[in-house]
C-alpha cells in the first residue's frame, strides 16, 4: 500500500510538473507573437500616425489622383471615373490629373508643380500599365518611388496603388503586370505609405474590364478602384477601427488566443486521460501485491 501511495503522489507531481511546462510553453509562443504585433511592420500609415501627421500647409481635405487613362477615365462619363466616384465617397475635394497615354516618366516631370499647385493633404499614385514592355520594372519603380518622395517632402501623404488586370490584345503585359505589382507592394511596405491593392480587388476579372481594348475598366471596374481607395483612405482616418496591417477576425491576437485554447485542450485530454488510467493502474498494484508468495502464504495463515 505504502508503494501504491508514493505511485500516486509520483503520478500528482508529474501532473503538476507538465502543467507547468505548458504554461512555460505558452509564454514562449505569446511573447514572440505579441512583441511581432506591436512592432512596426512596414504596413501602410497607421491611424494613429495619421492623426499626428504634420501637413504643414497642405489642406487635407483635398486629394490630387496622378495617372494614365485610368486615372483619366478613359471609356466611361467623366461622372463615372474613379475621382469622381472617390470625389462623392469622401465628400471631399478630389482633382483628377490623369493624362490619357502617359508614362510614369510624365508623372516625374508633373509631380512636383502638382503639389505646389493644389498643395493637397493626399497624392493618389497609378501609373506603369503603359510604361510595361518599354522599360524595366525596377525603372518604373523607382519613378513611382520618386512621386512617393515628393508627396513625403512637400508633407503629403501619399497612397500608391498596384496595376489593375490586362486581358485581351494588352493580355501580353499580363506578366510584367504581376510581377510590377509585387514590386509596388515591397516599396509600399519600405515606405510606410498606404497601398491600394487594386490587383487584389480585380482579382483578374475579365468583367471589370472592358472587352474592346483588354485595358481600361468598366463603370464598375472604375467604381471599384474607388472603392479600393475610400477603403485604404477612411481606414486611416483618427478615430477608425483598424489599420494598415488589420486582419478580419481580429488579426494576431486572435491567434494568440488560438493557440492558448489548443494548449488548453491538449492539457484537458492529457487530465482526463491520466485520471481514467489511475484506478487501473491501482487496482492492477493490488492485484499484484496480493499474488505475492509472502501475501498468499501470510492469508493462508
Amino acid at each position: 500500500m505504502l508503494a501504491c501511495r508514493r505511485s500516486q503522489h509520483l503520478a500528482l507531481y508529474l501532473e503538476k510538473f507538465t502543467v507547468l511546462l505548458i504554461l512555460f510553453a505558452f509564454f514562449l509562443v505569446i511573447t514572440p507573437l505579441s512583441a511581432r504585433s506591436s512592432q512596426p511592420t512596414g504596413d501602410p500609415l497607421t491611424a494613429t500616425a495619421k492623426a499626428e501627421h504634420d501637413f504643414g500647409s497642405n489642406n487635407p481635405d483635398v486629394y490630387v489622383s496622378m495617372g494614365d487613362s485610368i486615372t483619366y477615365g478613359a471609356g466611361v462619363p467623366t461622372t463615372q471615373s474613379y475621382p469622381s466616384v472617390l470625389q462623392g465617397f469622401l465628400g471631399k475635394t478630389v482633382i483628377n490629373e490623369g493624362v490619357s497615354g502617359s508614362r510614369s516618366s510624365l508623372g516625374v516631370a508633373r509631380v512636383n508643380d502638382i503639389l505646389r499647385r493644389y498643395t493637397p493633404g493626399y497624392l493618389l499614385i497609378l501609373y506603369g500599365v503603359n510604361d510595361i514592355g518599354e522599360r524595366h520594372n525596377d525603372d518604373i519603380l523607382e519613378d513611382l518611388r520618386f512621386m512617393v518622395h515628393a508627396a513625403k517632402v512637400n508633407q503629403t501623404i501619399p497612397a500608391i496603388a498596384t496595376l489593375t488586370p490586362v486581358f485581351g490584345e494588352r493580355g501580353w503585359k499580363r506578366g510584367g503586370v504581376i510581377d510590377l505589382n509585387h514590386k509596388i507592394r515591397a516599396m509600399a511596405a519600405e515606405e510606410s505609405i498606404l497601398l491600394a491593392d487594386l490587383e487584389e480587388a480585380f482579382a483578374w476579372d475579365a468583367s471589370l474590364i472592358s472587352s474592346e481594348n483588354g485595358i481600361h475598366p468598366t463603370s464598375q471596374g472604375y467604381n471599384l478602384i474607388a472603392k479600393t481607395f475610400y477603403e485604404v483612405l477612411e481606414e486611416q482616418q483618427p478615430g477608425s477601427s483598424g489599420g494598415g496591417g488589420c486582419v478580419v477576425g481580429g488579426g494576431k491576437g486572435s491567434y494568440d488566443l488560438l493557440v492558448l485554447m489548443g494548449l488548453l485542450g491538449l492539457y484537458a485530454a492529457w487530465s482526463v486521460s491520466i485520471r481514467k488510467r489511475r484506478p487501473a493502474r491501482f487496482n492492477q498494484h493490488q492485484a499484484q501485491m496480493s499474488a505475492r508468495p509472502e501475501n498468499t502464504q501470510a492469508q493462508a495463515g
